[in-house]
């Protein structure tokens, strides 16, 4: 029998650097003026000037609760066009990933504006525009894309259970029947619902299966709750094609008044983990699943099996013991 998977600490990001000089802020303001003339940068600009009003006031974890109550799809959006929602203003939410960035490389945010002096866009090898450039900055200097996976696991220990995450699909679990909750559009964000009732065994116990298309560097939400005498089991597994892999995020929650009980996280095993006591152990299961490519886009497969005995399928790894 394999041996549980070894539990995340929801370890914070690390404290934040010392405040910079006047003087850089200063250099920093003056070479943000100049990219807001290119407007492919607004995404940066937007998240600048947030990150710059609550950089010193704030913690990580109260920066995240306060930019998803306002726009809880936001990892769902690309960094580059996050500037053509809601009138520009879903970007200023990015500043949470600048804040981020800062934590683990101290000095990034300047280093990066301070190197728009001797960017030359439309240079062979260059990026055309300043927003791209600075997106490469968040990539190279930032090392983003190794880091991406962490920060989505942060934002989502930060947001959960308030305010909270947009999710692409909710499965509602009780005695008599199975409630699987999508959106009737493609589209990010989309408060409307379908709601598809599953009654009959055979529907309900089962893989539900859920294809995901993701951009460079965003991340989907889904959740899965429960009302429930008996407990149930949930085995979750990703592929990408035929492969499987392992871009998601197990966030189980411990149902209301169980002081005894604490929120697990794990990554997602390569070949399926399986989460015993739904209902009993814990009241919901959120899963994050991410693209950490920056460039290129990824289709998943999310499979999320919902049984009737809380024992784990051979083939997957036990999350906790039944």
């Amino acid at each position: 029998r394999p041996a549980p998977p070894r539990l995340e600490e929801p370890a914070r990001p690390a404290p934040p650097p010392a405040a910079a000089p006047v003087e850089d802020d200063a250099a920093a303001a003056r070479a943000v003026e100049q990219s807001a003339q290119d407007e492919t940068a607004q995404w940066w600009v937007s998240a600048w000037a947030r990150w710059t009003s609550w950089k010193s006031t704030l913690s990580f974890a109260d920066a995240v609760k306060q930019e998803l109550t306002k726009y809880n799809y936001l990892l769902s959006v690309p960094i580059l066009k996050s500037a053509d929602y809601d009138d520009g203003l879903l970007s200023y939410g990015y500043s949470i990933l600048l804040e981020y960035i800062e934590r683990q490389s101290p000095g990034f945010v300047a280093k990066a504006l301070n190197s728009l002096k001797t960017f030359a866009p439309g240079v062979p090898d260059q990026p055309r525009t300043v927003g791209e450039y600075l997106y490469r900055c968040l990539v190279t200097e930032g090392r983003l894309a190794e880091q991406y996976g962490e920060f989505v696991k942060n934002v989502l220990l930060a947001a959960v259970p308030e305010p909270g995450l947009w999710t692409t699909a909710r499965v509602l679990e009780s005695t008599m029947e199975t409630r699987v909750f999508t959106h009737p559009s493609n589209r990010i964000g989309d408060t409307e619902h379908n709601s598809q009732r599953l009654t009959q065994d055979r529907q309900r116990f089962t893989d539900h299966r859920f294809q995901i298309v993701l951009p460079p560097l965003t991340a989907r939400f889904f959740a899965v709750a429960a009302d429930l005498k008996e407990p149930r089991g949930i085995d979750a597994k990703l592929f990408e094609g035929r492969n499987d892999v392992d871009q998601a995020w197990l966030l189980t929650m411990p149902p209301a008044g169980r002081a005894d009980l604490k929120s697990e996280l794990v990554r997602l095993a390569p070949e399926g983990t399986s989460l015993p006591g739904l209902g009993r152990d814990y009241a919901t299961l959120w899963i994050a699943v991410y693209n950490s490519d920056p460039n290129a886009e990824k289709r998943y497969e999310l499979t999320l099996g919902l049984r009737k005995d809380a024992k784990p399928v051979g083939t997957y790894k036990a999350a906790r013991t039944a």
